[in-house]
């Protein structure tokens, strides 16, 4: 009886330390680290005890800062912040921009909102893995995976241009959904969605839809 126990006892032991371990495997963490700070950026923070009494201030980050998931950055005009956020995604942040990176964002699913400003993606980092990107603005939803591309928000629009990969843009009052790729640029406004030709030389944009 009592090696029955010892067994049940050192399985339970077992279970207990390996389970989260294996858990935190199948969502790891994600990794988030400073490429480049030039100028003045900031890290949205709730001061107060309480959630009626709380105010938001920004608190300016510096080069050997952390930064983590759940975090609201705010850059300066004329300032530029770059992050690689775990080994697939890189985003570079210009000035007057405000960007989210979601609580949910783990190493393979990573979810970002832009509010406003011009963001650049890099998700080519590492293509030997799956990788998910979600983006929320303020008229749409952006999902993609291998890709580089230029966002841009402007008074609620957003402006999506296309460099390299392929894109699903959904409308959130419509949920209308549609594909951008390679040298194409998306805008969303008024609830539609419309995709252009790449740009040419001459500046003149030839419509797809």
């Amino acid at each position: 009886m009592r090696k029955i126990l010892s067994v049940i006892l050192i399985s339970l032991f077992i279970l207990t330390i390996f389970t989260p371990a294996l858990a935190q495997d199948n969502n790891e963490e994600v990794n988030i680290t400073i490429n480049s700070l030039k100028g003045t950026v900031y890290r949205k923070t709730d001061q107060g005890f309480f959630d009626f009494f709380k105010t938001v201030v920004w608190t300016r980050i510096l080069d050997n800062s952390n930064i983590n998931v759940g975090e609201t950055i705010k850059t300066d005009p004329e300032s530029m912040f770059s992050l690689n956020i775990g080994k697939f995604n890189r985003i570079e942040i210009l000035g007057d921009t405000i960007l989210s990176i979601e609580e949910e964002t783990s190493s393979l699913i990573q979810n970002l909102s832009v509010e406003k400003g011009v963001v650049w993606i890099n998700t080519t980092l590492d293509t030997k893995e799956d990788f998910k990107l979600q983006i929320n603005t303020p008229s749409c939803i952006i999902s993609t995976s291998q890709a580089i591309f230029k966002l841009e928000i402007i008074r609620g629009r957003t402006f999506l241009y296309m460099q390299t990969g392929e894109a699903v843009i959904e409308e959130k009052i419509t949920q209308a959904k549609e594909e951008i790729s390679e040298g194409e640029l998306a805008i969303v406004e008024d609830k539609t969605i419309k995709i252009f030709d790449k740009i040419s030389e001459t500046g003149k944009d030839n419509s797809v839809n």
